[in-house]
């Protein structure tokens, strides 16, 4: 989905280069991993799944879980981008996207 934008970020959070297999995993609640190191909010449109509706999903990267990136199974959806906006945790930021990511990645927010 959004693998090289999320290295590149992960990278700058502690993790050596070349650890990462980046494969992601749907869990309940990215809590119960155990010690959270980066939470990343990601909005995306036009997904299979929810169609011209904007989905507002949390990824984590976890100590124990260093090879793979946690994805929230619980979303919320909005009819436009500033309504997700609206929706998220105060003190992000925008990384926006990067070329590589998957064309349904609006932006993503750390």
């Amino acid at each position: 989905m959004q693998r090289q934008h999320t290295t590149f970020l992960l990278r700058n959070y502690g993790f050596p280069k070349g650890s990462l297999s980046m494969k992601q995993r749907m869990v309940d609640d990215v809590e119960a991993c155990g010690e959270v190191l980066i939470t990343m909010y990601v909005i995306s449109t036009n997904t299979k799944d929810y169609g011209d509706k904007f989905v507002l999903r949390r990824h984590a990267a976890c100590r124990r879980a260093a090879d793979e990136v946690l994805v929230e199974r619980t979303c919320k959806l909005f009819d436009d981008a500033d309504a997700a906006r609206a929706a998220l945790p105060d003190g992000l930021y925008n990384t926006g996207r990067m070329a590589e990511d998957d064309p349904v990645i609006v932006e993503t927010w750390l």
